[in-house]
């Protein structure tokens, strides 16, 4: 799913009319002008992690074909492979390549599991690598949980993304203590990065989150610590274990997306049980997402996320891996007052361009918007009113105007001409504002503009609406 980017460049003439001022007939003329149209919906980017058993197998082998087919139908803009095998790291090139993703990471050898690895797969440059580490002197982390910004084109919000790959297991109480305090390191390199609940963030992987739940640890566990660990001298117990994610996000403003398989069941490991999640900040969390859960079993018949070519066989992801695919659709931006205007009106595809004239009224999206209008109703009234006045002496021609406000990006602008046969229009400070009172919805003014008239015989006024 990639972000759409729409540019239009136009100018619309209205009409024109004939205002008597004294003795001297003036022509009045208005024209929407349109400037360049950027991107006016969010950027969504469509995130996805996959734990692939102990790696990339060989190409042309059956976990090979599998994998990529999967990764092929949910079409991810970027994503983050658990269990990346460090003597596999070529296979893993060539499914980036043959996927046509571009820009890849690979995590470096951890400091106690020295051939799993975390890496990433995007469409778009990786400015930023890094990977989660215990402080010196300290010895606590499993495998080098890789960090990377990705530069999604349309925001100024790329995304940064925890590859994570915790701690296995629930064979000794010392494996949920090591979660815990791998999870702590995790939250600590978010915060050392500025990035937390207002910033687009994302851990995700496997988190391994079993055993019993809650857990406190008084000290260090008596047994199931590897010789060679050794805890950072900054923490202090006791130290809490839980099997949610948001027990340990929350207080970063991040908390785990909710997903399902298609068919509603939760499991993420194909044996049963949920060990693979996508956390993001709560900002990501406000704008609305989609996720699922990818099983291929569920694929045909199964409503889902929209999903590239043609449902695959059944067996596709127990063939791949003993994990599914997770993934989803989120925003990287706030929606804009023009997006939730356009779609509050319910417009998509080509009528919601900013260009398209859905009522067939002449005024096309953007004026509509500017001014306060309904692009679904052709009701007709929306463009200026136009009346002469003098004031001691002075004869000006007015024009007056409902204009939106409360959209930084939009430029309602009146210029004028004397004489159309001049280059430029002008504003020069003789276009000035009058009054501005609010229309009494919070998001326009009603606003009336003039402009003098000498000795000339006729003024033209043009409005110029861009964003």
């Amino acid at each position: 799913m990639f972000p759409q980017h729409r540019n239009h460049a136009g100018k619309i003439v209205a009409k024109s009319n004939f205002v008597t001022l004294g003795l001297k007939i003036s022509i009045w003329s208005i024209a929407i002008g349109l400037g360049w149209m950027e991107c006016i919906f969010a950027v969504p980017v469509r995130i996805a992690a996959f734990n692939l058993y102990q790696g990339v197998e060989d190409t042309g082998s059956a976990e090979y074909e599998a994998t990529r087919a999967i990764l092929q139908r949910v079409n991810a803009d970027i994503v983050g492979i658990v269990e990346a095998n460090g003597a596999t790291q070529s296979n893993f090139n060539a499914l980036a390549a043959s996927l046509g993703y571009a820009h890849t990471y690979y995590s470096p050898q951890g400091p106690m599991d020295t051939t799993l690895r975390t890496a990433v797969m995007s469409r778009w440059p990786i400015t930023y690598t890094n990977a989660v580490k215990s402080p010196p002197g300290a010895k606590e982390m499993t495998r080098a949980n890789g960090i990377v910004v990705v530069d999604v084109p349309g925001t100024t919000q790329d995304p940064t993304l925890v590859v994570v790959h915790y701690k296995c297991c629930a064979t000794y109480g010392a494996d949920s203590f090591r979660r815990a305090i791998e999870i702590r390191r995790t939250v600590e390199a978010i915060q050392n990065l500025g990035k937390g609940g207002s910033s687009n963030v994302f851990v995700i992987g496997d988190f391994n989150l079993v055993g019993s739940s809650p857990v406190s640890f008084d000290g260090l566990p008596p047994t199931g610590l590897p010789g060679t660990y050794q805890l950072g001298s900054d923490v202090s117990f006791p130290v809490s274990y839980q099997t949610n994610p948001d027990f340990f996000f929350s207080g970063i403003g991040m908390g785990k997306v909710s997903m399902l398989q298609a068919d509603g069941d939760p499991r993420t490991f194909n044996t049963g049980g949920v060990l693979d999640y996508i956390v993001t900040s709560q900002a990501v969390l406000n704008r609305g997402f989609q996720a699922e859960i990818y099983n291929s079993a569920k694929d045909a018949g199964y409503a889902g996320l929209q999903k590239s070519g043609s449902p695959l066989p059944t067996s596709t992801s127990s063939t791949a891996s003993d994990h599914y695919l997770v993934f989803g659709d989120f925003q990287m931006d706030d929606a804009s007052p023009l997006e939730t205007w356009i779609t509050g009106f319910g417009l998509t595809g080509s009528l919601a361009e900013l260009g398209a004239d859905p009522d067939g009224d002449g005024l096309v999206n953007l004026t509509e918007y500017a001014m306060g209008g309904n692009p679904t109703n052709a009701t007709g009234g929306l463009g200026p009113t136009v009346s002469t006045t003098n004031t001691n002496g002075t004869n000006w021609l007015r024009f007056a105007y409902r204009a939106r406000t409360n959209d930084a990006a939009l430029v309602i602008q009146p210029v004028f001409k004397v004489n159309l046969t001049e280059t430029n229009w002008s504003t020069n400070g003789v276009v000035q504002k009058v009054s501005g009172q609010p229309a009494g919805d919070g998001v326009h003014e009603d606003q009336v503009w003039q402009t003098p008239v000498g000795v000339e015989s006729r003024r033209f006024l043009k409005l110029n609406i861009s964003r």
